[in-house]
Protein backbone atom coordinates (compact mmCIF):
# COMPACT_ATOMS: atom_id res chain seq x y z
CA UNK A 1 0.00 0.00 0.00
CA UNK A 2 3.02 2.43 0.11
CA UNK A 3 3.13 5.10 -2.30
CA UNK A 4 6.84 5.95 -2.59
CA UNK A 5 10.24 4.28 -2.87
CA UNK A 6 13.58 5.38 -1.36
CA UNK A 7 16.47 3.67 -3.78
CA UNK A 8 19.43 4.24 -1.74
CA UNK A 9 23.00 4.03 -2.83
CA UNK A 10 23.55 0.68 -2.57
CA UNK A 11 20.58 -0.69 -4.84
CA UNK A 12 18.38 -1.42 -1.95
CA UNK A 13 14.78 0.25 -2.54
CA UNK A 14 12.13 1.22 0.68
CA UNK A 15 8.06 1.62 0.14
CA UNK A 16 7.53 4.39 1.93
CA UNK A 17 4.55 6.45 3.26
CA UNK A 18 4.55 10.35 2.09
CA UNK A 19 2.65 11.19 4.58
CA UNK A 20 4.58 9.38 7.43
CA UNK A 21 7.95 11.12 5.89
CA UNK A 22 6.14 14.55 5.53
CA UNK A 23 5.15 14.38 9.23
CA UNK A 24 8.78 13.72 10.37
CA UNK A 25 10.67 15.74 7.98
CA UNK A 26 10.65 19.00 6.36
CA UNK A 27 13.26 18.54 3.77
CA UNK A 28 10.77 15.31 2.43
CA UNK A 29 7.65 17.08 2.65
CA UNK A 30 9.34 20.06 0.24
CA UNK A 31 10.63 16.86 -2.16
CA UNK A 32 7.13 15.69 -1.96
CA UNK A 33 5.52 18.75 -2.69
CA UNK A 34 7.88 20.06 -5.46
CA UNK A 35 6.85 16.21 -6.81
CA UNK A 36 3.38 16.48 -6.84
CA UNK A 37 3.13 19.94 -7.84
CA UNK A 38 4.42 18.39 -11.26
CA UNK A 39 2.80 15.74 -11.40
CA UNK A 40 -0.48 16.56 -10.22
CA UNK A 41 -2.36 15.74 -13.83
CA UNK A 42 -0.96 12.76 -14.37
CA UNK A 43 -0.39 9.16 -12.51
CA UNK A 44 3.51 7.82 -11.59
CA UNK A 45 4.45 4.23 -12.76
CA UNK A 46 6.69 2.71 -10.22
CA UNK A 47 9.75 3.93 -11.88
CA UNK A 48 8.59 7.50 -11.80
CA UNK A 49 7.44 7.16 -7.69
CA UNK A 50 11.00 6.69 -6.54
CA UNK A 51 13.73 9.03 -4.87
CA UNK A 52 17.53 8.12 -5.26
CA UNK A 53 19.02 8.94 -1.47
CA UNK A 54 23.58 8.66 -1.14
CA UNK A 55 22.80 7.05 1.97
CA UNK A 56 23.67 3.22 2.27
CA UNK A 57 20.74 1.33 3.25
CA UNK A 58 21.92 0.99 6.67
CA UNK A 59 21.60 4.22 7.34
CA UNK A 60 18.02 4.47 5.80
CA UNK A 61 16.54 1.55 7.35
CA UNK A 62 17.52 3.23 11.18
CA UNK A 63 16.35 6.23 10.02
CA UNK A 64 13.21 5.00 9.01
CA UNK A 65 12.42 3.18 12.25
CA UNK A 66 12.97 6.34 13.85
CA UNK A 67 9.98 7.82 11.64
CA UNK A 68 8.09 5.25 11.90
CA UNK A 69 5.91 3.86 15.43
CA UNK A 70 7.83 1.01 15.61
CA UNK A 71 10.71 -0.39 17.37
CA UNK A 72 13.99 1.76 17.60
CA UNK A 73 17.14 -0.26 16.60
CA UNK A 74 19.47 -1.18 18.68
CA UNK A 75 22.97 0.85 17.22
CA UNK A 76 25.97 -0.25 19.31
CA UNK A 77 28.55 0.83 16.37
CA UNK A 78 29.80 4.98 16.66
CA UNK A 79 30.23 4.95 12.70
CA UNK A 80 26.40 3.51 12.32
CA UNK A 81 25.52 5.92 15.00
CA UNK A 82 27.08 8.88 13.32
CA UNK A 83 25.96 8.20 9.65
CA UNK A 84 22.40 8.11 11.33
CA UNK A 85 23.04 11.43 12.62
CA UNK A 86 24.48 12.74 9.69
CA UNK A 87 21.31 11.47 7.65
CA UNK A 88 18.85 12.62 10.27
CA UNK A 89 20.68 16.17 9.79
CA UNK A 90 20.25 16.31 6.50
CA UNK A 91 17.12 15.44 6.11
CA UNK A 92 16.08 17.68 9.20
CA UNK A 93 13.99 14.79 10.86
CA UNK A 94 12.76 16.85 14.10
CA UNK A 95 13.33 14.86 17.03
CA UNK A 96 16.29 12.05 15.94
CA UNK A 97 19.48 13.86 16.86
CA UNK A 98 18.73 14.57 19.79
CA UNK A 99 18.07 10.88 20.53
CA UNK A 100 21.23 9.84 18.59
CA UNK A 101 23.09 11.85 20.69
CA UNK A 102 21.34 10.53 23.57
CA UNK A 103 22.92 7.09 22.47
CA UNK A 104 26.34 8.34 21.76
CA UNK A 105 26.53 9.89 25.01
CA UNK A 106 26.30 6.08 26.23
CA UNK A 107 28.67 4.81 28.60
CA UNK A 108 28.88 1.67 25.55
CA UNK A 109 29.48 4.40 22.57
CA UNK A 110 31.48 6.45 24.91
CA UNK A 111 34.33 4.16 25.47
CA UNK A 112 34.48 3.55 21.47
CA UNK A 113 35.97 6.84 21.08
CA UNK A 114 35.66 9.36 23.92
CA UNK A 115 37.01 12.20 21.56
CA UNK A 116 35.32 11.36 18.69
CA UNK A 117 31.83 11.64 21.39
CA UNK A 118 33.25 14.65 22.35
CA UNK A 119 33.32 16.41 19.51
CA UNK A 120 30.03 14.94 18.23
CA UNK A 121 28.18 16.75 21.72
CA UNK A 122 30.02 19.65 20.92
CA UNK A 123 28.51 20.01 17.15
Amino acid sequence: DADFYIRTCDGNQFKIFKTMLRLASPVFNDMFLVGDEQTSSTTLSESENVTNVTEPAKTIDALLRYIYPVRKPDITSLPDLLSLLEASIKYDVLSTPHMIVETICSPEILNQDPFLCYVVGCQ
